[in-house]
């Protein structure tokens, strides 16, 4: 009688682990089962995303989507403890929304985000929102048009201790074959901007897009990196970046980073990541995933080293953070993976696996909150594309949450700002106020979901087994 009821609880422990057994084996390296973010909304498709975390220790998420013939972003935050559910916050008439991008400035306490119509030529669009209640659609400011038709897929935005925002944007000519970078601010929390100065051109040989990245360090110096793609794939592609040490007012580039590419597939993402005063990361593909770095404000760079060997993928950035230990990390995928890879003492470890499924992923993006909360995300491009997410715990000392201050005023323009103000306008195919139907009401949050959906799973085979010894014992 003992060894049968033995045997009948170990058959009953078997039965709750063995339905979770994949997604723990998945996650051996600490990462959380992976969350379908579009999860409590009724979109098509999702798309583009965008994950930043706030001076006050909260994720913020901004990610596109369609729905019919009509594209939309949503917006999701962590600040209560858990992801809140999916909001639309923004509805276009537009079919495509790509390449947002988002910055959060403590001097307002606002979120900052700008966004294109699609991928080449798009109109060029920028809002923002009070951050303790960017969820509310009606909180955001009506979208304005920066620019008609941009050069590339992604802007760069960034944002100065005092407020000031800075945004450039890639630039193509009537026949695409000289590509520029331009570059405006914003002194009011984007109420009215500069007019566009050019902060680089160059010619090429063939129809390419051009597109961009932008930091600010702790001493106010601007860095910035430019990617150019020709239209076709590996026929040409050049990289670059350059500094501004006078908020923008002149740019310097520094000829030892970057290159040119006539060989497919060529070059592509070149981003950079700074930390403290004086220290620069650069990445980029190659189609190796690249890196050199600076501990001197880029005065003299480290030797280009290979960050992971995976095959070729040009799917986004390859992000560097940093969390409260001092410790870097990088992000990449591949086909059928997404890696965190950790940086010691000049080199890099073996990658950490995000994820293995094979949904071919896409800009994907890596933060640090909390000090020691990591969190990623990435678009599939396979199926209905939606955004995934990851999150671990870092053996690390913890930042504790702070309350999100209410919105400061907007800032008073400069008389120079006044004397020369932005040629932007509202749009008015694209507003704020007019949400799509709501379609969270009574959906729980998709970690919530996620959860309840695997514990089902896990009581079922029990439940049956107890039926079982019920009939057998009765029989």
């Amino acid at each position: 009688m003992k060894r049968t009821a033995w045997l009948l609880a170990m058959l009953v422990v078997v039965s709750i682990l063995l339905p979770a057994w994949p997604a723990r084996a998945q996650q051996g390296t600490g990462w959380s089962a992976p969350v379908d973010m579009t999860e409590g909304s009724d979109v098509d498709k999702g798309g583009f995303s965008y994950l930043l975390c706030d001076p006050y220790q909260n994720d913020h998420l901004v990610w596109a989507a369609r729905i019919g013939d009509l594209a939309y972003i949503y917006y999701q935050t962590d600040k209560s403890g858990e992801w809140s559910q999916p909001s639309d916050i923004i509805a276009t008439t537009d079919p495509l929304v790509t390449g947002p991008v988002a910055v959060i400035s403590p001097a307002d306490n606002r979120i900052h985000l700008t966004w294109a119509s699609t991928v080449f030529g798009g109109r060029f669009y920028y809002s923002n929102a009070p951050l303790d209640n960017a969820a509310d659609a009606n909180a955001w400011s009506k979208p304005i048009l920066l620019h008609q038709a941009i050069g590339g897929l992604f802007a760069a935005m960034a944002v100065e201790p005092s407020g000031v925002l800075h945004v450039a944007y890639g630039v193509p000519n009537d026949n695409a074959l000289q590509p520029a970078l331009e570059h405006i601010t914003s002194t009011d929390s984007g109420k009215t901007w500069s007019p566009p100065t050019t902060i680089f051109s160059t010619n090429v040989p063939t129809e390419s897009t051009i597109y961009t990245m932008m930091t600010i360090d702790d001493t106010g110096k601007m860095h910035l990196t430019y990617n150019i793609r020709s239209f076709e794939y590996g026929a040409y592609s050049e990289a670059g970046y350059l500094t501004s040490k006078d908020e923008g007012q002149t740019w310097t580039q520094d000829t030892r980073i970057g290159g040119k590419s006539t060989t497919s597939p060529g070059l592509d993402y070149l981003g950079v990541y700074t930390f403290g005063d004086n220290e620069i990361h650069l990445t980029w593909h190659e189609p190796r995933r690249m890196h050199q770095y600076s501990t001197d404000g880029g005065a003299t760079w480290s030797k280009p080293a290979e960050i992971v060997s995976l095959g070729a993928a040009f799917g986004g950035y390859n992000k560097i953070v940093r969390d409260s230990g001092g410790n870097l990390r990088a992000i990449t995928g591949v086909a059928d993976g997404l890696y965190a890879v950790p940086f010691r003492n000049g080199g890099w470890l073996p990658p950490e696996q995000i994820d293995n499924r094979y949904l071919d992923p896409h800009y994907w993006n890596m933060v640090v909150c909390g000090g020691n909360r990591l969190s990623a995300v990435f678009t599939d491009r396979l199926g209905s594309e939606h955004v995934w997410y990851f999150t671990r715990q870092l053996p690390v000392s913890a930042i504790a949450r702070q309350p999100i201050p209410a919105p400061a005023a907007t800032f008073t323009p400069s008389p120079a700002a006044e004397a020369t103000p932005a040629a932007v306008q509202e749009v008015a195919a694209v507003s704020a106020n007019a949400p799509i139907a709501d379609t969270s009401a009574g959906i729980p949050p998709p970690s919530n979901t996620s959860t309840m959906l695997v514990l089902a799973i896990a009581i079922l085979p029990v439940l049956a087994l107890i039926a079982g010894v019920f009939v057998f014992k009765f029989r």
